[in-house]
């Protein structure tokens, strides 16, 4: 019986092995890394969102008409079960589709006003509805909410 000789592996052949068993796997997650922040964004939105509508329609069941501005929820209070006054809204949500870092600025109009410059909110005081002031199609970046219109949420 005779030795077989094996060859040494270099360490060039090594580290593409070790390589691409680390970055296989990174490179198939990427496009989750992405996405995760998009949809981390598009939730907090429409959670924002929803949090004014209801504090509008809470408003509204208050004193028999919407509110004439967005910043009348941040002034006006109302008593709570506790007999404990508060304002409707501490302070106006972030809306992080229009930026990364987010907004809470918000634009007062009438529904038959255009919007010069997008982000935030928009409260159409006429008709006591609030949206997002974000009037383009989502790309492909947002994943899965593409296509899809925030002022229309």
């Amino acid at each position: 019986m005779g030795i077989t000789e094996q060859k040494p592996q270099t360490r060039w052949s090594a580290s593409i092995g070790f390589l691409l068993l680390i970055a296989l796997p990174v490179l198939l997650l990427l496009p989750e890394a992405f996405q995760f922040p998009a949809k981390t964004r598009v939730l907090q939105t429409r959670n924002g969102l929803e949090h004014i509508r209801e504090r509008i329609g809470l408003f509204s069941r208050h004193h028999g008409r919407a509110p004439h501005s967005l910043s009348e929820l941040l002034t006006e209070t109302y008593e709570t079960k506790g007999s404990v006054r508060e304002p409707y809204l501490e302070k106006i949500p972030i809306e992080t589709i229009s930026s990364q870092e987010g907004t809470g600025e918000f634009v007062d109009v009438l529904n038959t006003q255009e919007i010069h410059k997008p982000g935030g909110w928009m409260y159409q005081m006429d008709l006591g509805e609030i949206h997002v002031n974000v009037h383009k199609k989502l790309d492909k970046r947002w994943g899965e909410f593409r296509g899809e219109i925030p002022s229309n949420w």
